[in-house]
């Protein structure tokens, strides 16, 4: 960095987009190096107020721009299938999803993404013994987005159930797989975790839950009323439209 600075006019931007809980040594190096750096750059963001907090200095905060997508605007008011993305792991709430579909028949459930450790065992023995098969989709794999896409425009929302332990780095993230769902058009129902869940209280994009316990009645306020939580996933994206957004946030920049 000081070499470039002598060989011409560069500013640095330093864009914090992670912090871990420094559990492990190798974490606390990161730590130190991240906060080395942020006090000697130019201009210091941070993607959410939580990594702000812990990096100091005069970060000023930009979460992650949206681009609301076409089958944002596809009508699936009369939909009952849930969609969970991403990788699948345990401490994401798979397996009270999965007890959820055993007793609440009216409902089917898209599970797109890969198993982690072993996981697809866990979830294929628990469809195959609670007879699931034909309402729950679980390809153990990725998809394209395309993909993603066309099963999103069949689905009422999708679920966002973090761990909400204090070691899971999520509480300082702003989760890609959150403004996802809501760049599809689905409301989400998610966790109390992350510096996200205001902005989704707020445009009252989807509902906000403390334990799992809470989807049966989170899902059933969206199912109710699927038109209130369409409106209010349109006004989310709204104010989170990367053009607007990132103007307002890194005009300074220019």
């Amino acid at each position: 960095m000081g070499l470039q600075r002598l060989l011409g006019r560069v500013r640095y931007v330093f864009w914090v987009w992670d912090w871990f809980p420094p559990l492990r040594i190798s974490l606390k190096i990161y730590a130190a190096v991240l906060r080395f750096y942020a006090k000697r750059v130019d201009a210091l963001y941070a993607l959410t107020p939580a990594i702000a907090a812990k990096i100091g200095g005069a970060a000023k905060v930009a979460m992650l721009g949206m681009k609301r997508l076409p089958c944002a605007d596809i009508d699936r008011s009369a939909s009952r299938c849930i969609l969970v993305v991403g990788q699948l792991r345990h401490g994401q709430g798979i397996e009270d999803v999965l007890e959820f579909m055993r007793s609440h028949e009216e409902y089917s459930l898209s599970l797109l993404g890969a198993a982690a450790h072993g996981f697809e065992r866990e979830i294929e023995a628990r469809i195959k013994e609670w007879h699931l098969e034909g309402r729950v989709t679980f390809p153990n794999r990725f998809v394209t987005q395309d993909e993603l896409s066309s099963a999103a425009a069949k689905c009422l929302c999708g679920l966002a159930l973090y761990d909400t332990g204090a070691d899971n780095f999520t509480h300082y993230a702003d989760p890609g797989k959150v403004k996802s769902y809501l760049e599809m058009g689905l409301p989400v129902v998610m966790t109390r975790i992350s510096d996200i869940v205001p902005y989704v209280e707020k445009f009252k994009a989807g509902e906000v839950v403390d334990s799992v316990s809470e989807l049966p009645a989170a899902l059933g306020r969206i199912a109710a009323s699927p038109q209130t939580y369409t409106e209010g996933v349109r006004a989310f994206t709204s104010y989170f439209d990367y053009d607007e957004y990132y103007n307002a946030n890194f005009g300074e920049m220019e």
